[in-house]
């Protein structure tokens, strides 16, 4: 058989022709499938617009709480990944796969004294395994795409609001394999191939801005989303707590407030129906100091104002009762649930006289004052015997401060600093009763009632960390208690 003729004279001209016919093919479909790139970025601008509140910076709240905000994080930050598969058209190509997202949530504060400024940061991963695919032209990719979401959230005391996330979000594509019908002809495979990854190359920015959009389509949407499902969750829980703090106040005209620094969240209360206030400035701050994690403070104006609604004015108390009531409270340690039934069903400690009765005042029979780093309970009270003529109304001063026990112990106790008695009526004078309660004897009989300093609050959320008791401090009308994370091997207790 005779040898086929070849012209190799004429062989680099066809091979060029055979070239850019495949090159025009190739361009043709891989504007269609490219679908890789090495990275492009997407800004979504955060909303400009600016919430504050109404609130008057010279009212002294009447009840302040603050926690650390990496300690209110605890309750947002988690870690969440999802795959799912990728079914989509990109350029005309139709794209499968799977991709995987890893998102880290984080809270953080900024300072602000007219309303709490949060964000809820969201930032993670998406990974993809993906092939662009047409008749003629088959593109597998692996993508690996940043972002870098802020969700702002704003607390004005009453309610939670945010705004639209914004950020950054960029994606990173790599091909790994370019298949063209110039891939199944020998002859320029090479050639093919070559001109394949280069068009794949010079398609990249029309890919990446493809890609980018629909990333943030996919993420910006479920961080919005879910922020906002949940803050509509808390709102509701915090109204409902509101509302029970308003009515445990005995008014409804609570203004609640908020505020945060870059490490700290707060949120406070102010009674506007206290229309007799002192004039007195506290000295006590809620600001947190090292190593303090959470601090409470609290007016004896508004304790006092609680205390004049409960149904204590002319009730009749004997000394059963308060023998069983005394021996109730020395089991709260060990089950908290005492004092909630205690302050619910009171009648379930009633008992009938052995020696004595005692009646309170009609008016300010209990009230509280803070003030020199004790507590001094002002009771007005009248005791009636059993047997005999009753004493006059007496007003009552104990006055109580905290005692450090031994370091090692974890222990401390509240302790009688000084009891005193006196007519509650300037136009009386002292009866027996007046000096018996005077008697130092009296007050020696009486010993410190010792508490644990480390507060398990896991009941109330499990996230929560065991607290320490830092320190407790009275002055000018205001009691202020600051606990701290707990850690076995600081155990140093300020009570000052």
């Amino acid at each position: 058989m005779p040898k086929p003729h070849i012209n190799k004279a004429m062989m680099p001209s066809c091979v060029a022709a055979y070239g850019t016919i495949i090159r025009r093919i190739l361009i043709c479909q891989i504007a269609i499938v490219g679908a890789a790139a090495q990275g492009q970025t997407l800004t979504i601008p955060a909303d400009p617009r600016t919430f504050s509140a109404d609130q008057s910076s010279a009212e002294i709240s009447d009840w302040v709480f603050t926690i650390r905000t990496d300690l209110l994080g605890e309750f947002v930050e988690r870690e969440e990944v999802r795959s799912n598969n990728v079914a989509t058209q990109v350029m005309e190509a139709s794209v499968s796969g799977i991709q995987t997202t890893t998102t880290s949530i984080t809270l953080a504060s900024a300072d602000s004294s007219d309303v709490a400024r949060l964000s809820v940061l969201a930032s993670g991963t998406v990974s993809s395994n993906t092939i662009g695919l047409t008749p003629q032209a088959t593109v597998t990719t692996l993508g690996s795409h940043t972002f870098d979401v802020t969700k702002p959230v704003f607390f004005d005391g009453v309610q939670f609001l945010t705004k639209s996330a914004y950020g950054n979000l960029q994606v990173r594509q790599f091909p790994q394999s370019v298949n063209t019908i110039a891939s199944q002809l020998p002859l320029v495979r090479r050639i093919g191939d070559q001109i394949a990854w280069n068009e794949v190359q010079r398609r990249m920015p029309a890919s990446d801005a493809i890609v980018v959009r629909r990333v943030a389509d996919d993420v910006l949407p479920k961080v919005n989303s879910g922020v906002d499902k949940e803050l509509a969750k808390l709102n509701r829980d915090w109204r409902q707590l509101r509302q029970s703090l308003d009515a445990l106040s005995g008014s409804d005209r609570i203004r609640w407030s908020a505020s945060s620094t870059t490490d700290s969240f707060s949120t406070s209360a102010y009674n506007t129906s206290l229309t007799s206030r002192s004039t007195k400035s506290g000295t006590l701050k809620a600001t947190l100091e090292a190593p303090e994690s959470l601090v409470m403070l609290l007016s004896d104006e508004s304790a006092n104002r609680w205390l004049g609604g409960r149904p204590i004015a002319g009730v009749t108390v004997t000394d059963g009762t308060l023998q069983k009531l005394v021996e109730s409270l020395k089991s709260v340690r060990e089950n908290p649930d005492v004092l909630k039934t205690l302050l619910q069903q009171p009648d379930q400690f009633s008992a009938d006289a052995l020696l004595f009765s005692i009646r309170f005042a009609d008016v300010e029979p209990l009230a509280l004052q803070f003030a020199d780093n004790m507590i001094t309970i002002r009771v007005k009270f009248q005791i009636i015997p059993k047997a005999g003529e009753p004493g006059i109304m007496q007003l009552v001063n104990i006055q109580l401060r905290g005692e450090a026990a031994a370091a090692d112990t974890g222990m401390w106790a509240i302790a009688l600093h000084k009891l005193s008695a006196e007519p509650a009526s300037q136009n009386m004078e002292p009866d027996l009763y007046t000096n018996m309660i005077n008697n130092p004897v009296i007050a020696s009989q009486i010993p410190p009632t010792t508490l644990p300093r480390t507060i398990d609050l896991q009941k109330l959320h499990p996230k929560m960390p065991l607290f320490r008791l830092h320190r407790i401090q009275s002055e000018q009308g205001q009691l202020r208690v600051s606990l701290r994370v707990y850690e076995a091997d600081t155990v140093s207790v300020d009570r000052r």
